[in-house]
């Protein structure tokens, strides 16, 4: 066995992985050098984003949904991945189960940011 001299040992594609991190990086730092302009950019960036292409996002969803009925109820829908005599690795129970785990996970990840912001910014009015 050859002994490495790195400590941890990745392999990791060039062109995926250093563009978006060095993207994140520069977020995040020109987040904290200049917030108000960052928070400015971000915000009519989101506007601009929602005012122009919200129906093309609509459409695209109603498309994708569309072509994955037609592509389940067509002959290319019986076609199985890995050949015909391939075998799933796990039951239909565990994986509707690591689905719906899976869900459960991501709306949790997503409001445990999101509700503290949520009252941060927009907090209850306590006078009745």
């Amino acid at each position: 066995m050859k002994k490495s001299n790195q400590f941890f040992q990745f392999n990791i594609r060039f062109w995926v992985f250093w563009p978006s991190f060095i993207l994140l990086i520069l977020a995040v730092l020109f987040s904290i050098l200049f917030p108000d302009f960052f928070i400015t950019s971000i915000e009519q960036f989101q506007k601009a984003l929602l005012t122009n292409f919200s129906l093309g996002f609509s459409w695209v969803s109603f498309a994708m949904t569309i072509m994955v009925l037609i592509t389940f109820f067509s002959p290319i829908g019986k076609v199985r991945i890995g050949g015909k005599h391939a075998q799933p690795r796990l039951p239909r129970l565990s994986w509707f189960a690591i689905v719906l785990c899976t869900t459960i996970a991501v709306g949790i990840l997503f409001w445990g940011s999101a509700e503290p912001l949520s009252h941060f910014l927009f907090p209850r009015n306590l006078k009745t």
